[in-house]
């Protein structure tokens, strides 16, 4: 049986000779980037190399070995200064992740679809955790396997040809005024009533809101600044000093954000109660931790600013569920409440600046680089959205000609 090779442009960038050899298997090889050689010389290596297979001069040629670990190396100075340390640290556990279930020094070359089902089978089974995760770790490896061919060190992805899981359908949460309210009431510290108006009054990403200083507040103009950092040091009068850490947007962008009257009041009266942190909700003891983190080289995107948040936002849902209940006048079983995420807060802030903002201002407000993304999933139609459309709908029916 002959074999036939095929010459293609992988992504109109490189040429690629692709065939199909005596078992059944699908091969291909990177020949050289359109524009360093001629389409001529590229037939020309093309018709060499399908001669070569035919008499048996080639067999298998699988070049250099490429490991997950030379992966990992090679992913972490190609996005060096391309992408966010979260995402990453994100692409470093996935192919961690890969290394562990196939070992550190398996050849990319040689991974099939049995080996992408093994390291599927580590994340759901030993790992126990979920299909979301897998189809996190499948993305990222996919992405940074691309990177890697589109850089000459590969010629095909073994991950290309698998299903990414959808993610897990979760309802989008908007908050009621009447359920904000119970939320900042249900807790009398004025460091969480700071955090919920941050999030909610001017839809601040978590981040954003633990990386606010002081300084970024400006209550002249009623405006908050987003904006990076680098990192400086804290000089205090016990002659400590405290690192303040580099931080960035998720954008990589600044931006102002408006900020209403009663957002800055509820931040003046907590800056009363601070200990003169530069920051409005990290506290210099969080900052001696933090500043003790980077020195022993703990300080990653894994690093919790700030500790049990999660958790103590849980509690402080029970408790506002409670108070909302007992304004409402019934038992605390007749009251809906589905949990709330700290997302769902910038979500509902979206969802209310909608009404009066025009989509490309909100954008700008919420640090959305796409505006697809503010309309997709940060808008919500509320039930007074389907009122009004159901008493337009009334009035084009009960209108009478003139």
């Amino acid at each position: 049986m002959s074999i036939s090779v095929q010459l293609t442009k992988r992504g109109q960038q490189v040429y690629t000779l692709r065939w199909t050899d005596r078992k059944g298997s699908r091969k291909s090889r990177a020949i050289g980037r359109i524009g360093s050689i001629s389409k001529a010389k590229a037939e020309e290596v093309r018709a060499s190399y399908e001669a070569q297979l035919n008499h048996a001069t080639i067999f298998d040629d699988p070049g250099e070995p490429f490991t997950l670990e030379d992966l990992l190396r090679l992913d972490g100075e190609l996005t060096e200064f391309d992408l966010q340390p979260k995402t990453r640290q994100a692409i470093r556990h996935a192919v961690a992740k890969g290394m562990a279930s196939l070992g550190p020094d398996t050849n990319l070359r040689d991974i099939g679809p049995a080996d992408v089902e093994r390291i599927k089978r580590y994340i759901l089974v030993e790992e126990g955790l979920s299909l979301a995760t897998w189809g996190k770790t499948l993305r990222h490896l996919r992405s940074a396997v691309n990177r890697a061919i589109k850089h000459g060190a590969l010629d095909d992805n073994p991950f290309s040809g698998q299903k990414v899981p959808p993610p897990e359908s979760r309802s989008d949460r908007v908050l009621s005024r009447d359920e904000f309210h119970a939320l900042v009431d249900a807790n009398p510290r004025l460091w969480w009533k700071a955090l919920l108006y941050l999030l909610t009054g001017c839809g601040l990403r978590l981040g954003e809101a633990l990386n606010l200083r002081w300084k970024d507040v400006d209550r002249a103009d009623q405006r908050l600044l987003i904006r990076k950092r680098r990192q400086t040091t804290l000089r205090l009068d016990d002659g400590r000093t405290l690192v303040l850490p580099a931080w960035s947007p998720k954008s990589g962008k600044n931006r102002e954000v408006p900020a209403d009257p009663q957002t800055l009041a509820v931040l003046e009266t907590h800056r009363i109660t601070c200990d003169g942190s530069p920051y409005v909700l990290l506290s210099l003891e969080r900052l001696a931790r933090i500043t003790k983190a980077i020195e022993e080289d703990r300080f990653g995107v894994d690093f919790r600013l700030v500790n049990n948040l999660q958790k103590n936002f849980r509690r402080q849902q029970l408790e506002a569920r409670a108070l909302l209940a007992e304004r409402l006048g019934c038992s605390v079983g007749e009251v809906e409440w589905e949990r709330v995420s700290f997302h769902d807060l910038r979500r509902t802030y979206c969802t209310w600046m909608a009404q009066t903002l025009p989509m490309h201002v909100l954008q700008a407000f919420a640090g959305h680089t796409d505006i697809r993304t503010t309309m997709t999933f940060y808008t919500k139609v509320r039930q007074h959205d389907e009122d009004t459309a159901r008493s337009a709908f009334a009035s084009l029916f009960t209108a009478t000609e003139p």
